[in-house]
């Protein structure tokens, strides 16, 4: 019951809800970089950071590397099954 309301704490933050919604981009999931989300949510590079740092750490999305023109980007995905699993657990422990 504690790693349901740990998860949750996690999701009630409107900033991550955001992302995780740019993330899922409709019903496709897509790879987008800190830059990219930082732009179309006007929330600072750092802030987004924290949350993508939070959501990561929390296994609601996961991180791949990429190095192009000599720069290291980290593009992020939301792992769909994980909040699936998620709201599935809520509703058997409070059925």
């Amino acid at each position: 019951m504690n790693e349901i309301a740990d998860n949750l704490k996690v999701l009630s933050d409107p900033a991550r809800l955001r992302i995780l919604k740019e993330l899922m981009g409709g019903k496709q999931e897509k790879h987008v970089c800190v830059r990219d989300l930082a732009e179309s949510l006007a929330i600072s590079q750092p802030n987004v950071s924290h949350h993508l740092k939070v959501l990561k750490t929390a296994g609601f999305i996961s991180c791949q590397k990429a190095f192009e023109k000599d720069q290291r980007f980290a593009y992020y995905k939301v792992d769909r099954k994980k909040i699936e699993t998620l709201f599935k657990n809520v509703l058997e422990s409070i059925s």
